[in-house]
């Protein structure tokens, strides 16, 4: 027999809150943290430690015939309730399941208190609160209990609201449970609420992007949004549509952390990293600020440190010491296995394949025009109108060969160039020497080692926002899957080769802070120094916290969430609610 799918007391809060929300956290498995979950999982924290002196918390997982025992290792206070915290109740016969913050026991009557951050709606309970509540004293009385009241307590205002439990509030709970059911045997995703207030305090905004999704739908806008505090200067691009609202922050609340010296250690230190470094001492770093970590080369981690970042769902993303990108440890946490079966459906079609590998190449090369004619201008107008030929070529592409032949025949032409664009902008002929073409494996000159280590670094930082959304980053439509190769961070990065890792290179040389003395040479091979991996990777992350106006939706962000919208953008597609992917391209 099948395992019975029980409901948490908690998703029938979000089911009535937003449809779309709890699908996305109960159905797909995603969740991501604000300022407010952090806020609200330090006060339930606070809660569950708090316990008086002398009683347990209690867990029932089956249904008892009589009301369940205290075991107070002192005397208790006989004109006090009796208390019980972070009870977990379950019943498959009501098919709900609920972690009750507080339960106020007296004789058979028992009172569930939940915790809630915020403030009450005007002196009641929220409706999600109540029918949560609710769900919980349903759970009491299949314990034996008696449960017609429980209580909503408002931190904010430090205020205890009961909430009756009747026959309509019992009658609203079962439908939202209902619902639920019913969504999660669908498997389909609700619409996104219209320009609803609720999104601009959502957790889940940046994942569930809902003005973007309607957006490109060309749905109309309901009511044109708040005029947006004043960002800083960003780079003009064309704009296809008016201004939506910017529901998450320019830039991401996490960073990666690297990790390079040979011989580092990394240990866990309460809730936070230990970092050691020869020669650097130690410092610490909390995991909640952490987007990942990076080791690149003879760096040690400690299994505890390993699984404090597993259960915290920080990937950690192994290189080897010249930045080759080798593999990524994570833990289990991302369950949206739609979106995968959606993806290897998609990977499995050949026409499909082909239009996301167009629209990719696409991207790419109009950001490599528009770099060559920023760049030279009117000295590369013949190499100009050729690229052009190609973009208006790759409609007409039949198989993703030719594909290919075009992204190549556009690579050329931009890499033929390239010398010159870095000889425009500082006369270093010794960091020049031996440029003219791209080449790999190894790479034959400087800047050709500071492309492959950007490329590697890039890929990986796909490769974890692809995981993150739930991809499969391994599987691509362009690039086949192949050992130790994550094609479709491949894919995605193509358009974002010409913006982020050229731009980094051009930049490092054109102000002048890397020099030939930041290379070794074995050989014909050329490689990064340690200060030279260091000068790329910081550029690099200059450049990822770099904002900029985005061509669709007009509001500003940096090129690091650039990077994780686009890759929600085609799992939106993939899952069928916006026609066709888009890749981001400047003017």
């Amino acid at each position: 027999m099948g395992e019975t799918l029980l409901v948490p007391a908690r998703m029938i809060n979000e089911v009535v809150y937003c449809p779309r929300l709890a699908y996305l956290e109960w159905v797909q498995g995603e969740f991501a943290h604000s300022a407010d979950t952090v806020e609200g999982r330090t006060a339930h924290r606070t809660v569950d430690r708090s316990r008086p002196a002398g009683l347990k918390s209690r867990s029932v997982s089956k249904a008892v015939a009589a009301p369940l025992p205290i075991e107070p290792t002192e005397e208790a206070d006989p004109e006090r309730p009796h208390i019980l915290r972070s009870l977990k109740l379950e019943s498959t016969a009501l098919r709900l399941v609920a972690v009750v913050d507080l339960c106020e026991l007296e004789g058979d009557r028992a009172v569930p208190v939940d915790t809630k951050k915020g403030a009450s709606c005007s002196g009641e309970a929220w409706e999600a609160d109540q029918v949560q509540l609710c769900a919980q004293c349903l759970l009491l009385e299949a314990q034996g209990y008696k449960a017609p009241v429980a209580v909503a307590y408002y931190l904010e205002e430090r205020r205890r609201v009961e909430v009756p439990i009747d026959r309509p509030l019992i009658e609203r709970t079962l439908r939202a449970r209902d619902q639920l059911l019913a969504m999660e045997a669908s498997r389909r995703i609700p619409e996104p609420l219209p320009d609803d207030p609720r999104c601009v305090r959502c957790s889940l905004n940046g994942i569930c992007l809902p003005d973007e999704t309607r957006a490109l739908r060309g749905e109309p806008e309901e009511s044109s949004p708040a005029p947006a505090l004043p960002e800083p200067a960003a780079p003009v691009v064309e704009m296809w549509r008016p201004a939506i609202r910017r529901l998450v922050p320019a830039r991401p609340e996490t960073v990666p952390l690297y990790v390079l010296s040979p011989g580092s250690q990394v240990k866990k230190k309460e809730e936070c990293l230990d970092v050691w470094s020869p020669g650097e001492g130690s410092h610490t770093v909390r995991l909640l600020e952490l987007d990942s970590v990076n080791l690149l080369g003879p760096v040690q981690l400690t299994a505890q440190a390993q699984a404090a970042l597993m259960r915290a769902q920080i990937p950690i993303c192994h290189f080897t010491h010249g930045g080759w990108f080798t593999g990524m440890t994570t833990g289990l946490g991302m369950a949206n296995v739609d979106l995968r079966r959606a993806q290897y459906r998609a990977a499995d079609d050949p026409a499909h394949s082909l239009r996301l590998a167009q629209e990719f190449i696409r991207g790419k090369v109009k950001n490599q025009r528009t770099l060559l004619r920023r760049s030279l201008g009117e000295t590369a107008t013949l190499d100009l109108r050729r690229l052009q030929l190609l973009l208006k070529a790759l409609p007409r592409t039949r198989d993703l060969n030719h594909v290919l032949g075009l992204e190549g025949a556009a690579a050329r032409i931009w890499f033929r160039r390239l010398p010159e664009v870095l000889e425009s902008t500082r006369s270093d002929k010794e960091l020049l020497t031996n440029f003219s073409t791209r080449n790999r494996r190894p790479p034959l000159d400087p800047v050709n080692a500071m492309l492959s280590y950007g490329y590697g670094i890039l890929v990986k930082e796909l490769s974890v926002i692809l995981e993150r959304a739930g991809f499969d980053s391994r599987l691509g439509f362009m690039h086949r899957p192949r050992g130790g190769r994550p094609a479709l961070a491949l894919d995605l990065m193509e358009e974002f080769r010409p913006l982020v890792v050229d731009s980094v290179v051009l930049g490092l040389v054109a102000r002048g802070e890397i020099d030939s003395g930041d290379f070794l040479r074995c050989g014909d091979a050329v490689s990064l120094t340690q200060p030279g991996r260091r000068k790329v990777l910081s550029a690099y992350e200059r450049r990822l916290d770099t904002l900029i106006q985005h061509p669709v939706f007009g509001y500003t962000i940096s090129y690091r969430r650039v990077l994780d919208v686009q890759a929600r953008l085609l799992g939106r597609h993939l899952l069928g609610e916006v026609e066709s992917y888009t890749s981001f391209t400047t003017r």
